[in-house]
């Protein structure tokens, strides 16, 4: 059986790429690794960006890529700064592109940055506020229908828009860049000044849920270590205690479904010996007045008989009396 963290892994949705930027700038799930652009450097767990020339790129990505989830684990240098690329989907050229952008359209606002605009629209989200003091978790969903829904910090952030169909990414035409809005070198207004902790990239819409839930996993920096420590426990025992309740309430539901179960042959049984009882009973009762009319109408029918009886011996009388009264009369004449 699987254990409560396994199953809480298990739930988690699989990337299609994953930047940890653990040293390194590789892919940890497949071989769509980013290279380091003027300077931009990986550093305690994070990569590096200046706001001014320093982004990160991918080779180009061989598969079509059309409806998408990207999202990225954000800590901010200032929040004054406009126009800059967390992580962005673009074509080989930089003309064409999907992006999380911080304040380019409103100031310190997240939103989906796109060629000229093609694809974006306001969240009407709140202003960042944290974003400078810890890293912030940005998701940009972009379903198949055109809807795309932004997150912050697994909850919606704004409203969901439809504007315009997405964009379709063709197989090697496009790449992944980071820190840098769009385009194929650093340019002023596109930089992003700060650190992405960790970025990952969907082929397919993530659900609500699952956004919340890749959300959650911690991800912390080093001078927050205990409190992942922390985090990490108390989700652990969270989690153990749901599985546990979890399992005494199937036990309770087990044993609930077994004593109704017995409850119920009982009443049947209980039932069925009434029924049988209740039907001998009538069947006595039946017999019984199936006697009780046989004998009276038994009685009754002997009594008509002997009543029939005298009438008929009282009417020979009379005839005989009559015939009396006959030969009398004769005598007399």
């Amino acid at each position: 059986a699987l254990s409560a963290d396994e199953v809480a892994a298990a739930a988690v949705p699989i990337a299609l790429a994953t930047w940890e930027f653990d040293g390194n700038l590789l892919d940890s799930r497949g071989s769509l690794h980013a290279e380091a652009q003027n300077g931009a450097r990986v550093e305690d767990g994070f990569l590096i960006l200046d706001g001014n020339s320093a982004y990160a790129a991918t080779g180009p990505v061989n598969t079509n890529l059309t409806e998408k989830t990207i999202e990225a684990w954000v800590l901010l240098d200032n929040l004054d700064q406009r126009g800059g690329g967390a992580i962005s989907v673009q074509t080989l050229n930089g003309e064409f592109f999907d992006a999380i952008v911080f304040a380019e359209a409103e100031p310190k606002k997240w939103m989906a940055g796109s060629d000229t605009f093609a694809r974006t629209s306001s969240f009407g989200g709140v202003e960042e506020t944290q974003a400078q003091d810890q890293p912030v978790h940005i998701c940009i969903v972009y379903s198949i229908n055109g809807t795309i829904t932004g997150y912050r910090n697994g909850q919606p952030y704004g409203s969901a828009y439809n504007k315009a169909p997405l964009l379709n990414y063709s197989t090697g035409n496009w790449q992944v860049v980071f820190g840098l809005r769009h385009g194929t070198s650093a340019a002023t207004g596109r930089m992003l000044k700060g650190k992405i902790q960790r970025a990952q990239l969907y082929d397919r819409a993530l659900s609500a849920d699952e956004v919340a839930l890749t959300s959650g996993i911690a991800f912390t920096t080093t001078a927050s270590s205990t409190a992942t420590t922390s985090t990490s426990m108390a989700s652990s025992t969270n989690a153990s205690h749901n599985a546990t309740n979890a399992s005494l309430i199937l036990n309770s539901t087990v044993s609930n479904i077994s004593a109704n179960a017995m409850t119920n042959a009982t009443t049947n049984v209980a039932n069925a010996m009434t029924d049988t009882t209740t039907t001998a009973a009538n069947t006595m009762t039946n017999a019984t007045t199936i006697a009780a009319n046989t004998t009276t109408n038994t009685t009754a029918t002997a009594a008509n008989t002997m009543t029939n009886a005298t009438t008929i011996a009282a009417n020979t009388t009379n005839t005989t009396a009559n015939e009396a009264i006959r030969v009398t009369n004769a005598t007399t004449n």
